[in-house]
């Protein structure tokens, strides 16, 4: 059967949103990207805490002990972080102070709110915190489109949230994978899609990443005196002191954005060793030293 291929971009939650998809027919690949897009600027509107009528700003403005039900989608969204914040031991926090200028404190989100599974309840126990959903919210919108657009007839895609959360997957049994290539340079601080197979490296010679069936989050702390979008340790409630990069290989969006977070705050000798441990099954742990990259798994380090 012959294939055919489009690409299509999409702005929402404050970033580019890019497609590329693979099926049998062409108008109907158009079709389904346009439901994409709908789908992306729902999620939007469902995700911003700067929106004043989004779900999450309904349960940000909620009293403290007052419960509230929320949508369906985004109740699976919080019990997804909950198991998360487990599973990183409290790195991997969606709570944010809500004081302009403050970068946290030592209050995490295992004590500033609380989920009532049997209702289905979200209710504050603490004030001066707010939901940001930021250091997942991509990689978790990867991971429910994707399942849609397979049924949609979509045979192969590459799935983009702003360069640094990727989900890819290929169901026409061709083992040719994505390429992906990663710097930490100064000028390029987000990892650059390319969608052609054609080499093994790019044009400046660093060596690519093959992605199938996979997804990768890329995390990196700012350069020094960047005023905002630091990342912060939950654990002392502070901008992390140094320049960190990393990417996180895995089956799920949303993990690998959770992880490649969380294993900023660990640091590379920490972060490699709790990968080492299985926590998430088939998970790689790239470490990036300029051009380098050092990567980990659960089984050994290459």
């Amino acid at each position: 059967m012959p294939f055919c291929s489009i690409q299509r971009e999409h702005p929402a939650m404050a970033t580019r949103w890019r497609c590329w998809l693979a099926g049998s027919d062409e108008q109907h690949l158009q079709v389904v990207a346009d439901w994409w897009a709908e789908e992306l600027d729902r999620w939007d509107r469902m995700l911003s805490k700067f929106d004043p009528v989004s779900e999450v700003t309904r349960l940000n403005r909620a009293p403290v002990g007052k419960p509230r039900k929320t949508h369906r989608d985004l109740w699976e969204l919080l019990v997804f972080c909950e198991h998360a914040r487990q599973v990183t031991r409290d790195l991997f926090d969606i709570t944010a102070s809500s004081l302009p200028g403050s970068t946290g404190d030592q209050a995490t989100c295992a004590a500033a709110y609380q989920l009532d599974y049997q209702q289905e309840l979200f209710s504050w126990t603490t004030s001066a915190r707010q939901l940001d959903f930021g250091g997942v919210a991509k990689g978790w919108v990867l991971d429910q489109l994707a399942p849609a657009l397979q049924q949609h007839g979509v045979i192969a895609a590459l799935l983009d949230a702003g360069g640094s959360s990727l989900l890819t997957w290929d169901n026409a049994g061709d083992e040719t994978p994505w390429l992906v290539s990663l710097s930490m340079a100064d000028d390029d601080a987000s990892p650059r899609l390319l969608t052609t197979t054609a080499t093994a490296t790019d044009l400046t010679g660093r060596r690519m990443i093959e992605l199938s069936n996979a997804a990768l989050s890329y995390s990196a702390t700012r350069a020094a005196g960047t005023a905002s979008g630091q990342t912060i340790d939950p654990r002392a409630g502070r901008e992390l002191p140094e320049r960190r990069a990393c990417a996180v290989i895995t089956e799920s969006a949303a993990w690998a954005e959770v992880l490649s977070t969380t294993a900023l705050c660990m640091g590379e000798a920490a972060a490699a060793e709790y990968i080492k441990e299985g926590n998430i099954a088939a998970c790689r742990l790239g470490w990036l030293d300029s051009e380098k990259v050092r990567w980990h798994d659960h089984d050994t380090s290459v």
